[in-house]
């Protein structure tokens, strides 16, 4: 799912924009864990969810590192490229770490840990929109 609309990214960047773009990932990730409430045959919405989730994320990704590039000058953007792709590299890294405790933590319960990652993307929708009003 990360790979599937590579080629639709940059197009559809240069269409809706940067901010929408990022706003459009972040709604379709929120839909992709929004699948795992669809039914009780856990596996088929799993892996669905992680489709939908993966297309997201490639969308948001694309959109947000070309904002962050936009905003510095021409001579700084390696270092920088470097130091956003390491930050969110590492982000993932401590949410895969975390994620085995925290799903044993609330009980095994799948519907609870889709419920709070969907929170948690609802978090960052409303922090874009904050961005993009002030």
């Amino acid at each position: 799912g990360m790979f599937a609309p590579a080629i639709i990214n940059i197009p559809l960047v240069a269409c809706i924009g940067q901010v929408n773009t990022v706003l459009l990932g972040l709604v379709v990730m929120c839909g992709g864990c929004s699948i795992n409430f669809a039914g009780d045959d856990l596996f088929p919405a799993y892996v669905s969810s992680l489709l939908v989730i993966g297309i997201g994320w490639s969308v948001a990704f694309v959109a947000s590192t070309g904002l962050t590039l936009r905003q510095i000058t021409p001579q700084e953007r390696p270092r920088m490229a470097a130091v956003n792709d390491c930050s969110i590299l590492g982000m993932v890294a401590i949410c895969m770490a975390t994620s085995g405790p925290y799903f044993i933590a609330l009980g095994s319960n799948w519907y609870w840990f889709s419920a709070t990652y969907c929170a948690y993307i609802g978090l960052g929708i409303v922090a874009t929109v904050v961005v993009i009003i002030t």
